[in-house]
């Protein structure tokens, strides 16, 4: 799961379960939950989808369709859409949710930012990126103003924003973003925190690019330093940091170092994942690649 679909799942979790229900109706509604909170978890999107949109329309008719309890019940489904690639369905979901919100809460409301999130996320896969970029231009207004400019929730903000630019190869703007939320990150969680490498990774792309070839290697290095120590030996995001660091060793000529590296990242990734996951493909390609390259020298 990359960091697009990995954060819209976040909102997910923390927004989506309606809770006890009290009203007419409540019984059906807290059994819907139950099933479609399991199906969601299980990754079973198919057979929640059905359920999910009774879900909603059960929420609308017991407690009208501007009750909060609405948004949460259509943020779920969005979600749910969202993760079976349905974007265009599920944008429109998150967008009433957010009406809903807003009235109901005022503009500051964290749920309110949010939700925001998840728009400019659906936006961003549907290659929206001017609508994407404005919204989490939004988001980062908001929350430095409820948080402040230092805290983790307005840091969350800036990253989203930095790796849309990486996404769309806006390298200048993308690079002082991430080092902003790496020097958040650091002061909230201390600078052995998975959540440092997972942008330390981000940087090492981004400075390869740029032929800041020292800074890309010290960047995946010091990634794969910490996820070595808090992921264990066999976790996938190590398997990404093994591989991001062996790319930037194989394509700068450093064949002996790139090769262990992008070896274990394949053995992770046959020990975890599923057999025609692409991440194996890939990793298959870049020992491929490696290969050719020694043969060509």
């Amino acid at each position: 799961m990359n960091f697009r679909r990995a954060a819209l799942v976040a909102v997910m979790v923390a927004c989506g379960r309606i809770g006890q229900l009290h009203a007419a109706g409540a019984d059906e509604t807290a059994e819907l939950e139950t099933r479609v909170t399991r199906l969601y978890q299980e990754q079973r999107y198919a057979e929640a989808n059905p359920l999910a949109q009774r879900y909603l329309m059960l929420a609308v008719s017991t407690y009208g369709p501007k009750d909060l309890r609405v948004a949460k019940a259509a943020t779920f489904v969005g979600g749910i859409e969202f993760m079976q690639g349905h974007l265009s369905e599920a944008k429109p979901l998150f967008e009433r949710a957010l009406a809903i919100r807003e009235a109901a809460l005022g503009e500051s409301d964290p749920l309110v930012l949010e939700t925001i999130t998840s728009i400019a996320t659906v936006a961003e896969a549907l290659k929206q990126y001017g609508e994407a970029e404005t919204l989490h231009k939004r988001t980062i207004a908001m929350a430095t103003a409820t948080f402040g400019a230092g805290d983790f929730k307005t840091g969350y903000a800036i990253y989203h924003l930095g790796t849309l630019y990486q996404t769309q190869n806006r390298y200048s703007e993308a690079g002082p973003l991430l080092e902003r939320v790496v020097a958040i990150r650091e002061a909230a969680f201390g600078k052995s925190h998975p959540l440092v490498a997972e942008v330390l990774n981000n940087l090492s792309t981004i400075y390869y690019a740029e032929e800041r070839y020292a800074d890309a290697e010290t960047a995946a290095r010091r990634a794969l330093s910490i996820r070595e120590v808090a992921l264990g030996p066999a976790d996938p995001e190590l398997a990404l940091s093994l591989t991001n660091l062996g790319v930037i060793y194989l394509n700068v000529g450093r064949y002996a170092e790139a090769e262990p590296l992008l070896k274990r990242a394949l053995a992770i990734r046959e020990a975890v994942l599923r057999p025609d996951d692409p991440a194996i493909s890939k990793s298959r390609a870049n020992l491929a690649n490696l290969d050719s390259a020694r043969l060509s020298r």
